[in-house]
Order: C-alpha cells, then structure tokens, then sequence
C-alpha cells in the first residue's frame, strides 16, 4: 500500500493496464508456445541423431551457439530502447492529464505551445524508441537465415573432404530440411 502511495498516477495505470497486458499477451501466451516449440525442436534433434550422429550434435551447438549469441546481443541492444520507450510512454501521459485538467488555465497564461511541443517530444521519444526495439527485433532473423547459409557451406566442405560429394549433397538435403524447421522455432524461443 505504501508503495503504490508513492508511484505516480501514470506508472500506476501503466502497470494496471499495458503492464497487466505485457504480462498475459508476453509471459502467460508465449510461456505455452515455448512448450510447443521445445517438443518441435526435440522432434526435430531426434530425427537427426536417427540419420547422423556426428551432424545431429554439430547442428545442435551451431544453433545453441547462434541462439545464445543473438539472444546476448539483442538483449542488449534492446534493455535502452525498451525503457526509454516505457518512460516517454508514461511522460506523454502525465503531459496529457496535466493539458487536460489544467486546460483553462493553461490557455489563459497561453501556454498551449509549450504543452503540446512537451507532449509531441515525448510521444517523438517514444515512438522513436518503438521503432528502434522493433528494428532491433527483426536482426535474429536475418542473423540466423545467413547462418543457415554459413552453416550449409560448412556441411559441404566438411562431408565432401570426409565422405565425398554424394554424401556431402544428402547431408547438406538433412541439414536444410531440419534448419528450415529449427530457425523459426529458435527464432519464436529467442523472441519469447
């Protein structure tokens, strides 16, 4: 009780309202499509260790390596933009309430312009930031598409030096099939 005496009016309608909705639409909704994902991927790890061993295990720390490597950096990036965008969120709201609580007075000491440029800069921030996070959150994909590429060109290299090219070409077939499947559900559990 003490606490929510001492939040301001906004953080506390943030939280009760945006903040209740990051918690069902961001942890309770995702926490269930992780379950999904994980027995995908598990479906997926299975049917390599049946068809090859040695890929089966260099394909899972490729992608544990690639996962825990976006998720680092993203991570990062993202923790700045995500905040600036929650406080001038918050701030445009409490510029808001004040424009329209204190609408006569403030039109009759003409301060509308300062007002609405305090309000436009701070949804300016805010949608700013939005973009940035937004920006930020599409580099997984494209990081992990060009490692299927890399990863793709690794698998030629190394069966065609070991096994000759026959086996080079049906273990790059493996590898792409399961990397089609594997790169969206590490994708999905990386965002979540």
């Amino acid at each position: 009780m003490v606490r929510v005496l001492n939040e301001k009016r906004e953080e506390i309608l943030h939280g009760l309202t945006d903040g209740l909705n990051s918690i069902c639409v961001g942890i309770i909704g995702p926490s269930i499509l992780v379950l999904g994902e994980i027995i995908t991927l598990l479906g997926i790890i299975g049917f390599l260790f049946v068809v090859n061993l040695a890929m089966a295990m260099g394909v899972i720390l490729y992608f544990l390596f690639l996962g825990f490597f976006v998720t680092r950096i993203t991570g990062r990036w993202l923790s700045g933009p995500s905040s600036e965008m929650t406080s001038a969120s918050i701030q445009s709201r409490q510029t808001l309430r004040d424009i329209l609580s204190l609408f006569r007075e403030i039109t009759l000491f003409q301060k509308r312009e300062a007002f609405a440029d305090e309000f436009t800069g701070q949804r300016r921030r805010a949608i700013d930031s939005y973009v940035r996070v937004n920006w930020i959150q599409q580099l997984p994909k494209y990081i992990l598409e060009s490692s299927v590429i890399i990863g793709s060109l690794g698998i030629v290299t190394v069966y065609s030096r070991l096994s000759g090219i026959s086996s080079a070409v049906s273990n790059l077939i493996i590898f792409m099939v399961a990397s089609s499947r594997l790169v969206p559900s590490v994708l999905r559990l990386q965002s979540f």
